[in-house]
């Protein structure tokens, strides 16, 4: 399935800023990877090189391969209100949240979404797993004065305590992702 076929099938995808899509360009692209410190996944960076920022135009959630904390979901599921591409002096600009999130989130990880709660959806770009699609949970974030304070040796794995995995590449998050039925909605 195609890209735009992923996305007409939850009902396409709107542009957040102006009437058009404002994709990255190529050095962009590659700008960013020097930034993270990895190379973005040929699917996602086509998704970039098309759309940019931009959201879905129904509401739409995911079923990631492993469920969500019941503190963060009552049916394992989450939302994508989002997806972050190029909008300068915007808040969804993948830069900007980049910049917002590197030192809250694990070695290497892209924030690419919001689900429009202050969670984000992140991409590890680099190591063993590659291209894995990840939740994260900002209401359980690590607090690294509890470290600095007393004068404790922070935990490598720190960053981890508040992701989880939704899927093993940003092809397999799209499939994951279906409309969300509304009270008394006939499917």
């Amino acid at each position: 399935m195609t890209l735009q076929e992923r996305f007409d099938r939850v009902g396409g995808l709107a542009p957040v800023k102006g009437d058009h899509f404002n994709p990255l360009s190529e050095a962009e692209i590659v700008s960013l990877e020097g930034a993270v410190g990895g190379a973005l996944p040929p699917f996602y960076r086509s998704f970039l090189l098309t759309f940019g920022a931009s959201s879905f135009r129904k509401i739409v959630e995911f079923s990631p391969v492993r469920r969500l904390p019941p503190s963060v979901s009552s049916d394992g599921r989450g939302f994508v209100d989002v997806l972050y591409g190029a909008a300068a002096d915007h808040p969804n600009d993948l830069g900007g949240m980049l910049d917002l999130y590197r030192a809250r989130m694990p070695e290497h990880f892209l924030p690419i979404a919001g689900d429009g709660g202050g969670n984000q959806i992140a991409m590890l770009v680099g190591g063993d797993h590659s291209g894995t699609i990840y939740y994260w949970d900002h209401n359980n974030e690590w607090d690294e004065e509890d470290y600095v304070e007393d004068d404790l040796p922070v935990p490598s794995d720190l960053k981890w305590q508040n992701v989880t995995v939704i899927a093993a590449s940003f092809d397999a998050f799209l499939d994951c992702i279906s409309v969300r039925e509304q009270p008394g909605q006939v499917a």
